[in-house]
């Protein structure tokens, strides 16, 4: 026999059918599982050390490695064999060999220096005057002073420059002592003016020290105080007309420095500005034993 439904049976079924079909549409899928990206491969690498101990520079290169979370360690350096073993990620790897390389290198000892007290030495101070004037008098330097000419053509701005004259001090080891001298040299800017005067000049070496080494070359510190007075006749036209007396103009060039510099070593103390016109001078020092 067929059941029949009721019109109240009917709408009971359908008031129950629904909520629950609402229900269903409202619940979210389940999200698709993601793909996991695959595993990097770590590779090895075997590094031989020439210069260096490898646990020394095991500890310079742990910070370009990675952290050993893998269960093993990064690096194991062997000093027996001189080899550091390296397990890691080829970037990190890349980065290792590249330090290595400029770590591991010879080891560069100072030299142990012995001190003298009696072996003197000479000390040269060069003049050299630049200037960009277009009636600047230049004259070539001697040969062991054209390299220096050479270079200071390149680094300074001055197109011209001239060789004045190189004075020869000889000082010995003392703590005490100042040494120098003074004089006058030709104009070092004579450019063929009426009124220009010789320049007077005074150079003091204080407490110069000399110090030698192993190798047998030796070195002097030395305390340097130049100064250079230019002076010139400023009324010099007037006077040529008898109607005035001279009015001397002097201008005071000075460099105060301590330097240490080698035998043979050609050392450009400084430049100063001649406070006339475009014009500088430039101080050179250079050093060499005396042969007894």
């Amino acid at each position: 026999m067929k059941k029949r439904f009721t019109p109240v049976a009917l709408a009971f079924a359908l008031a129950l059918a629904l909520p629950l079909a609402g229900f269903a549409q409202q619940t979210p899928a389940k999200a698709a599982p993601k793909e996991q990206a695959p595993a990097r491969d770590m590779q090895a690498r075997v590094f031989q050390v020439t210069n260096l101990a490898p646990e020394e520079l095991v500890k310079a290169l742990q910070p370009l490695s990675s952290d050993g979370r893998q269960g093993a360690p990064m690096m194991v350096a062997n000093n027996s064999t001189m080899t550091i073993t390296v397990r890691d990620f080829p970037e990190n790897i890349a980065a290792i060999e590249s330090v290595l390389k400029l770590l591991d290198k010879p080891r560069v000892f100072p030299p142990r220096a012995i001190t003298s007290t009696s072996e003197p030495v000479d000390v040269q101070i060069s003049l050299i005057a630049a200037s960009n004037d277009e009636g600047f008098k230049e004259s070539p330097a001697p040969a062991v002073l054209a390299p220096v000419v050479e270079q200071l053509k390149k680094t300074l701005s001055f197109k011209r420059f001239r060789f004045i004259t190189t004075f020869t001090q000889r000082v010995r080891q003392s703590t005490a002592s100042i040494q120098g001298a003074s004089g006058s040299i030709a104009d070092p800017f004579a450019i063929g003016v009426a009124g220009e005067r010789p320049a007077a000049y005074e150079y003091k070496l204080a407490s110069p020290s000399v110090t030698l080494y192993e190798s047998g070359t030796p070195r002097a510190s030395v305390q340097l105080d130049f100064t250079l007075a230019l002076s010139r006749v400023a009324n010099q036209a007037r006077v040529d007309a008898g109607m005035e007396t001279p009015s001397i103009d002097t201008q005071r060039i000075s460099i105060s420095t301590g330097l240490v510099f080698r035998e043979g070593e050609q050392v450009v103390v400084g430049t100063t500005s001649a406070g006339v016109g475009d014009k500088s001078i430039i101080v050179v020092l250079t050093m060499a034993r005396v042969k007894m």
